[in-house]
């Protein structure tokens, strides 16, 4: 598995870029970040966003780490009276018992990305938050995905550029449902910034069509209601194809 920094990078780079500046280097430094760190580091409203998402990223924990970090804490034969039929211990194993259950129970989809042009990242950064909601596993699939996400920057007229994308499909999979990310390239989100893709879907099995904005200014992600309303949005259709 990839380290801390790897992953903060591949997710959100311009935050890599401020840890490295600030010497933050190894997953031990990293982890001694807390709140208070993140927002000095990343000051302002419109970090939020990013701030929260890194925290949870820094701070989480698999619980297969966590049984095998309980394991290792106890010495053996501690462990071995407590799991006794009167022991401590029992109630605790039931539950973590129960937890990692849990764990394995969570549903998986198989997604293949298709991306085109310069997105900032902000592809990444969208499965990241969707991933971060809960629920769900994404595994990436070219072979046979049970859905496709469409990553598509308007850059000139909506018909054109979702053509061009739409096009990137290999052949054997055209037949899939599509998640379709419009991506617009702004540092001020409005309404008035999205063209209408009208008829032009219906070419395609689209099961879902969501509008994000994207800037460099930002390192990626616009924080804004819109992008976190496509994060919502984007969740529920996995969902729903993970039982399909």
């Amino acid at each position: 598995m990839a380290g801390l920094f790897q992953r903060i990078r591949d997710s959100y780079p311009g935050v890599a870029v401020q840890l490295k500046e600030a010497n933050f280097h190894s997953d031990d430094d990293i982890r001694t970040l807390s709140r208070e760190d993140l927002h000095e580091l990343l000051p302002g409203p419109g970090n939020l966003g990013q701030r929260k998402a890194v925290y949870e990223l820094i701070h989480q924990q698999p619980i297969r780490d966590l049984l095998n970090n309980v394991k290792a804490f106890i010495p053996a034969d501690t462990l071995t009276a407590a799991l006794t039929e009167n022991g401590v211990l029992v109630d605790y194993l039931l539950i973590l018992k129960e937890l990692t259950t849990q764990v394995e129970q969570i549903p998986t989809v198989k997604l293949m990305s298709i991306v085109s042009g310069n997105t900032l990242d902000s592809e990444k950064t969208l499965l990241d938050r969707v991933r971060y909601m809960g629920n769900i596993t994404l595994v990436e699939d070219s072979s046979d995905p049970q859905l496709i996400v469409v990553f598509c920057p308007i850059t000139s007229r909506i018909e054109s550029d979702l053509e061009s994308v739409m096009a990137k499909r290999p052949a054997s999979l055209c037949d899939k449902p599509v998640l379709l990310v419009m991506m617009y390239h702004t540092h001020e989100p409005k309404a008035g910034v999205i063209q209408k893709p009208g008829s032009v879907l219906k070419r395609w099995n689209i099961v879902l069509d969501v509008n994000v904005f994207y800037h460099e200014t930002v390192h990626g992600l616009v924080p804004c209601d819109m992008n976190t309303q496509a994060v919502t949005e984007m969740h529920a259709t996995l969902l729903k194809h993970c039982s399909e």
